[in-house]
């Protein structure tokens, strides 16, 4: 929870700064809150083409329809 507070207090003083987005789902995902975590890659995949991010984005679809189907 820590975590996640600062890295939404990065992106409140800078919303377009991907790695802390991609922070944020970081610590979203390895705290369980998986739609959260979608949320924060997907921002990060719109500040930056790096392919960790859009490999956590698509971990997290893909988790996202298992646990829904």
């Amino acid at each position: 929870a820590e975590a996640i507070s600062a890295f939404r207090s990065a992106l409140s003083r800078n919303s377009d700064d991907h790695r802390a987005a991609f922070g944020a789902g970081v610590a979203c995902e390895a705290s369980g809150r998986y739609d959260d975590a979608l949320k924060y890659y997907k921002r990060a995949c719109k500040g930056a083409n790096a392919d960790r991010y859009f490999r956590a984005r698509d971990r997290m679809k893909a988790f996202g329809k298992r646990a829904r189907g």
